[in-house]
């Protein structure tokens, strides 16, 4: 399961398991679809070796939502081999991919996050569910567990913070943020331990986004008919924006 990933990768780091490492990488793609959030959050290690064994092991595995992080390593990172290795993968799981930029397809894969895509349901059905980070301190793996009922919201949000990372111009990830932090809001849990103390609510962040992004949000909201989100962000539009922001267009509509 994806217990495991982390294990593995701890011993893949140790010199004195190095007997271990043939098996090791033979099992990484055995786990399957189980694998890829903390094999894609594995991926941040300074590590050159373990890195071309996750991104070969994402190949294999061969599932979409790995596309993202991926063309992240083709588009940023300074290892040449790193950046073939990640391209060789891509075109396992979908050649098509490659024309895309990596704030695009996080941004694809926020959508299927806040749209609860099958196929990216949590590996247990149960109430709490996984989220990894990469511990950069530590170079390790770490997981919050957080309430199942807000999953697909919160990696819909960190999805949309690795496309602003891969692109900071790419604004429809801001819009698309917001409203995933609205609906995570909506369903009535406390925010993880991960937000950190004194953490802003999505009011607040709403309150400092520009009137672009709350329309996007907004014409979400609207399309979903999801009445919370909307009118969250029309709290905000109507804190914030003076009369020109209130009629802003987004292509030939006016969400508000």
């Amino acid at each position: 399961s994806e217990y495991a990933i982390m294990y593995m990768l701890d011993a893949m780091a140790e010199p004195a398991r190095k007997e271990e490492l043939p098996n090791i990488i033979w099992a990484l793609p055995q786990i399957g679809r189980d694998a890829i959030r903390p094999l894609a959050a594995a991926l941040q290690t300074q590590d050159v070796a373990i890195k071309a064994e996750i991104i070969k092991a994402l190949g294999e595995i061969g599932y979409p939502q790995s596309l993202a992080c991926l063309k992240y390593v083709v588009e940023n990172d300074d290892s040449a081999q790193l950046c073939d290795l990640a391209e060789q993968s891509i075109r396992q799981i979908d050649p098509a991919a490659s024309k895309l930029g990596a704030a695009e397809l996080f941004y694809q894969l926020a959508e299927k996050y806040y749209y609860h895509a099958e196929s990216l349901a949590p590996v247990e059905d149960a109430d709490l569910a996984n989220i990894w980070f990469w511990d950069a301190a530590g170079e390790r793996l770490v997981r919050e567990k957080v309430d199942s009922r807000y999953f697909n919201e919160l990696m819909a949000m960190r999805a949309c913070e690795w496309a602003l990372r891969a692109d900071a111009e790419f604004g429809q990830a801001i819009g698309l943020w917001l409203a995933a932090y609205f609906k995570a809001e909506s369903v009535g849990v406390d925010m993880p331990d991960y937000f950190g103390p004194g953490h802003a609510d999505a009011f607040v962040y709403a309150t400092t986004a520009g009137a672009e992004y709350l329309h996007q949000g907004l014409a979400r909201a609207v399309k979903d008919k999801n009445a919370y989100i909307a009118l969250g962000l029309v709290e905000a539009l109507a804190t914030t924006a003076g009369e020109k922001s209130l009629l802003y267009r987004l292509g030939i509509a006016q969400p508000l």
